[in-house]
């Protein structure tokens, strides 16, 4: 989803449904990133499987990779821990631990996550924000001190922010 936003041209992030402009879903990608990175990359390492291989006529075009792409970021006073997760399985959801140290989490965290039904959907004929078919959904998430258990649906951009104890 992410990366499909830069091939959209800056008009084509919203369109217009009467006296309201509705985003499409790379224009949610692009405020999911904005609003959930921090202020500094913070190392991490991702246990994930590797996509299914495709079907190539072409031994010269490199391998899928991983199915699910992280990005971990803090705050500047250490108060605040995100993760921004990309699973690019196109045809299941994948559940994980994500884990961390030196950071303790509070054990409440904010969960948002961008999926729909049809990876193709771009929003087109909805009239109102509650016809989206692809939007961020946000909701409280559990979590521990130092880990987390997640499910990320898929085709999804997932963001997970903790906040310090």
């Amino acid at each position: 989803l992410l990366f499909n936003a830069v091939q959209y041209r800056r008009t084509e992030l919203w369109f217009p449904a009467g006296p309201t402009r509705l985003p499409r879903p790379p224009a949610f990608a692009l405020q999911t990133m904005a609003r959930n990175c921090l202020d500094t990359i913070v190392d991490c390492e991702l246990t994930a499987p590797d996509l299914p291989a495709l079907q190539r006529p072409s031994k010269d075009h490199p391998a899928p990779g991983k199915a699910l792409m992280v990005l971990a970021t803090r705050s500047l006073d250490g108060k605040q821990l995100s993760l921004i997760v990309i699973n690019r399985n196109v045809s299941q959801s994948l559940t994980t631990r994500i884990e961390w140290s030196g950071f303790r989490a509070g054990s409440k965290a904010r969960l948002t996550c961008l999926t729909g039904p049809d990876l193709y959907d771009r929003n087109d004929g909805c009239t109102s924000l509650n016809d989206l078919r692809v939007k961020p959904i946000e909701r409280e998430q559990v979590a521990n001190l130092t880990d987390v258990m997640l499910t990320f649906p898929p085709a999804s951009l997932t963001s997970l922010v903790l906040t310090g104890r």
